[in-house]
């Protein structure tokens, strides 16, 4: 990502609409409308996607960037049945060069934030429906940012490792 014509990067709608499209789910859109197979070819199948949409569907609840429900099915129409899912993958988006971050606030914590709000049992899909995860429920998190010397902190305070190609980190966590 390059500064815009006034010498800013572009913010993070910007970046979040070239992955997926803001305040839409997969019922809504087409699946060539979206670009996640940039991240991972593996995200593009999956049972729902929602993006920019509210636990609870209340604009007053916190939000993730992305968040993936599947189960693993080799062909579904099913919506979200209330049993617990599989595999919960959740995005959380930065705008580029972002150097403000503080170890209470972080993408880090936001997503770990958000995993222990589906674990409890207080989040809900669009349609109402509790989101369920069980004990062998996988959660894959994803934070795309630049690395900047205020996230290092976090990264530093939680071992994360450098990937193969050193342009990010990763952290198996077994809890």
């Amino acid at each position: 990502m390059r500064k815009n014509d006034s010498e800013k990067f572009n913010k993070e709608s910007y970046v979040h609409n070239i992955i997926y499209p803001m305040r839409t789910t997969s019922d809504e859109i087409e699946y060539a409308n979206h670009n996640l197979w940039l991240i991972d070819e593996k995200l593009a199948y999956c049972s729902f996607i929602s993006s920019d949409i509210p636990f609870n569907n209340d604009n007053k609840e916190e939000r993730t960037d992305i968040m993936i429900l599947d189960n693993p099915v080799a062909v579904s129409d099913e919506e979200n049945d209330g049993s617990e899912f599989d595999t919960i993958v959740l995005f959380e988006l930065k705008r580029p060069m972002r150097d403000d971050y503080s170890t209470a606030e972080n993408p880090v914590t936001q997503l770990y934030e958000y995993v222990d709000k589906i674990k409890s049992g207080k989040a809900k899909d669009k349609y109402g429906r509790k989101i369920i995860a069980g004990n062998g429920t996988k959660f894959y998190l994803y934070a795309v940012c630049d690395i900047t010397p205020s996230l290092e902190k976090t990264i530093r305070f939680n071992s994360f490792k450098h990937t193969p190609d050193k342009m990010g980190y990763y952290l198996f966590n077994d809890t």
